[in-house]
């Protein structure tokens, strides 16, 4: 079905400044009867009026959009297809860019609609490069139905996917996939110190730690590759009332190094040094060192070993 009409195309794209809006609060192409009769789903009545007010003002892609979907609602395959076209084939402007990839997913799937299999998946190509939506709205519509048995349709499903969940794809956004897992921590003399439970939340985007520790405390940090930086940093938070921000977080071999500006406990200015190191699929170090003297020498203040659970591994 057309992605205009429902609360999914409304998260495609970034739409809300262009579809999301209450239409009467919209300037509203083809006036205001053309407006009230695409609010109101009179399908027929608005393709009239779209045609007219497209045919009146031909280089506004929001007039032929709003066609293709008053036809395709229709059943019109044939036409919306040339709706679409028209809308897509149209130099995008600041107001009608994110359109675009919108006009070109409903140009597939008004091909799809009539077996033109080849220009369907070239059109999804056009859509996936000029926006982002959803992969679960790609896989469950109707309008593709003839063509979710085609390797080809699943080369677009995966593009979409990591179009819409880009840290799947962004380099070093996945370089702590090695410490999620659910983990018995011990300390260097093999006693238990606590438990972790490290996961992958925000689409990939973010790894974060939640900390029990065998005395009752507890904590939790975001750890996440900051594409701006080219950085891994870390907001940790503890219910013991204090927090610590490290940054220059890099992963180097199987360690991946982070520092933060502390204080020592006598008050002293100091940086601390977190290295997490992969030891093997079932053990990661992790590391705190304490440095006062701008990194020239450092001391071990914690020194831990992650155990994942179930596994039979020893610390």
């Amino acid at each position: 079905m057309p992605r205009c009409r429902f609360p999914l195309s409304l998260i495609t794209l970034g739409l809300p400044a262009v579809l999301g809006l209450p239409l009467a609060a919209q300037a509203p192409p083809g006036g205001a009867q053309a407006d009230s009769l695409y609010r109101n789903q009179r399908w027929a009545e608005a393709s009239a009026a779209y045609a007219k007010a497209a045919t009146a003002d031909p280089s506004d892609a929001r007039l032929w959009y709003r066609l293709g979907i008053a036809e395709h609602s229709q059943q019109h395959f044939a036409k919306s297809e040339q709706a679409f076209l028209r809308a897509s084939a149209l130099p995008p402007t600041p107001a009608t860019r994110p359109l675009r990839g919108l006009a070109f997913y409903n140009l597939a799937a008004a091909r799809a609609r009539q077996g033109k299999r080849d220009a369907a998946l070239a059109a999804l190509d056009s859509a996936i490069t000029n926006g982002r939506f959803p992969p679960g709205t790609l896989e469950k519509d109707e309008d593709f139905a003839e063509l979710k048995n085609d390797p080809g349709f699943a080369q677009r499903l995966e593009a979409a996917r990591l179009s819409f969940y880009p840290c799947d794809t962004i380099p070093h956004a996945r370089d702590l996939d090695f410490w999620v897992g659910e983990w018995d921590v011990y300390n260097t003399a093999k006693q238990q110190a606590g438990q972790s439970s490290i996961q992958r939340i925000l689409s990939g985007c973010v790894v974060l730690e939640n900390w029990s520790g065998g005395f009752g405390d507890n904590g939790k940090s975001f750890n996440w590759y900051n594409t701006r930086t080219g950085e891994w940093q870390q907001t940790w938070v503890a219910d013991q009332a204090y927090s610590t921000e490290y940054r220059g977080g890099k992963r180097e071999g199987d360690t991946m190094t982070l520092l933060a500006k502390t204080v020592t406990a006598a008050g002293v200015p100091a940086e601390t040094r977190l290295r997490l190191t992969r030891l093997d699929d079932n053990r990661v170090r992790q590391l705190f060192e304490q440095s006062t003297d701008s990194g020239k020498t450092w001391v071990t203040t914690t020194d831990l070993i992650y155990v994942r659970q179930g596994t039979g591994a020893k610390p």
